[in-house]
């Protein structure tokens, strides 16, 4: 039931067009509150860490820290990346001097690489993934590749 506002006093009338309603005169339905995103501890925690300039610098320097140490094998040696042979055939002595966790290493590092730009995982998924490819590699590698054969 409506009733003519031009009638009332002006207190009910500021009253009465504070609360607008629907064309069917029925005030309208509360709405809720839109939801703040909120953000995980790990994520704040990684906000907060690389906010400072020196901590994205240290960042940077472990990391290539990281890409040496996984690569070293390859970059400080004394043995050739490829060579070729009197007969003609190309062979590695690199690769034939690696040791069961230089190749342990390596295959670590890239599938830390590959889950990291996939990104279809969270933290303990991707921590399953390299574990288990960790565990099922150490097999073949410490079973075929031969560490006395390392030391000349």
């Amino acid at each position: 039931m409506q009733t003519d506002i031009s009638s009332q006093s002006p207190s009910a009338t500021a009253s009465a067009s504070a609360v607008p309603y629907s064309s069917t005169g029925q005030p309208p339905t509360p709405t809720k509150p839109e939801a703040t995103v909120g953000r995980s501890l790990m994520k704040q925690a990684y906000i907060d860490t690389l906010a400072s300039r020196g901590a994205r610098f240290g960042l940077l320097w472990l990391g290539l820290l990281v890409i040496l140490a996984v690569f070293s094998p390859f970059i400080a040696t004394s043995h050739p990346i490829l060579m070729k042979k009197a007969d003609g055939t190309l062979s590695s002595p690199v690769l034939r001097y690696l040791n069961p966790s230089d190749v342990m290493l390596l295959i670590a590092f890239a599938t830390v690489v590959y889950t990291g730009f996939i990104r279809r995982w969270n933290f303990g998924q991707t921590l399953g993934i390299l574990i288990g490819v960790l565990a099922v590699a150490a097999i073949p590698c410490y079973r075929y590749i031969d560490q006395n054969s390392v030391v000349d």
